[in-house]
């Protein structure tokens, strides 16, 4: 897989760069705040690229924490589970081995009022 994208990304790249070196003509790019920023359009292209880079790669730092938590809970929940289980197993073990209880005897009261 890796050949695969190293080759999408070297494609992508080359683009970029045979587009930016037939339009160097200055384009304006209007800012928040009524800014205006005028420079050639392939050095603008290649900001952009690198501003979606950054952010590319700020999401995904993201998105392995949140599965590094992922992971953590369910590792956490799978010991809390295991020892639930042991338990069971425990007190199963001892309902097996307490001795039973003797027959309840009839109350005298139950009998009395007959």
């Amino acid at each position: 897989m890796f050949p695969i994208n190293l080759a999408l990304i070297f494609i992508f790249c080359l683009a970029l760069v045979i587009f930016s070196a037939l339009n160097m003509e200055s384009v304006t790019i209007h800012l928040v705040g009524g800014q205006t920023v005028s420079l050639p359009l392939a050095i603008e292209l290649v900001v952009a690229m690198g501003i979606g880079a950054g952010l590319t790669w700020l999401f995904s730092l993201w998105s392995q924490f949140q599965r590094m938590l992922t992971r953590r809970d369910v590792r956490q929940r799978d010991k809390k589970i295991e020892t639930l289980e042991q338990d069971i197993a425990r007190y199963k073990a001892d309902l097996t081995t307490q001795p039973s209880l003797p027959p309840a005897s009839p109350s005298t009261e139950s009998s009395s009022a007959a």
